[in-house]
């Protein structure tokens, strides 16, 4: 099978058969369960940190995060269900290979922009926390 990891999106659609656009999207769909449970440990850091971000008057930064991994969490689960139905297309995309690989490959963008948001988020929250742990350790240096 061709490496299609150097390939752009564009050009992977174009080349590809429906058994290896089937492993594409099986894959796409794996790292979409991936990022979904990551969303979810980024929640749970938000509720355990909470009382100490919080504390550090991040109060408006805190919902908006909280806000952004719901909503993250909300796109992918439509990513995932979207991924579904094209991996169930095998007719559509026998009937009209060029429309269904189109439309995957604007899922596979849809879905590269999704990666991208969700690190960002990921960065955001951590640069938090850090700043809440840094700021506690310091205390803790200073009174002792």
């Amino acid at each position: 099978m061709k490496n299609y990891s150097e390939t752009p999106p564009s050009q992977i659609n174009k080349q590809i058969s429906w058994k290896n656009l089937q492993h594409l999207m099986e894959q796409l769909k794996s790292n979409l369960d991936f990022y979904y449970l990551d969303l979810s440990s980024l929640e749970n850091l938000i509720e355990y940190y909470f009382s100490k971000l919080v504390a550090q008057e991040n109060l408006d930064e805190l919902r908006e995060l909280q806000q952004e991994v719901f909503n993250l969490k909300t796109q992918c689960d439509y990513l995932k269900q979207r991924l579904r139905v094209d991996m169930d297309g095998k007719e559509a995309f026998l009937q009209n290979p060029p429309v269904f690989k189109d439309e995957n490959e604007e899922l596979e963008h849809e879905i590269y922009k999704f990666v991208t948001e969700e690190n960002e988020l990921e960065k955001a929250i951590f640069s938090m926390i850090q700043e809440v742990l840094g700021s506690e350790a310091s205390e803790n240096l200073t009174l002792n």
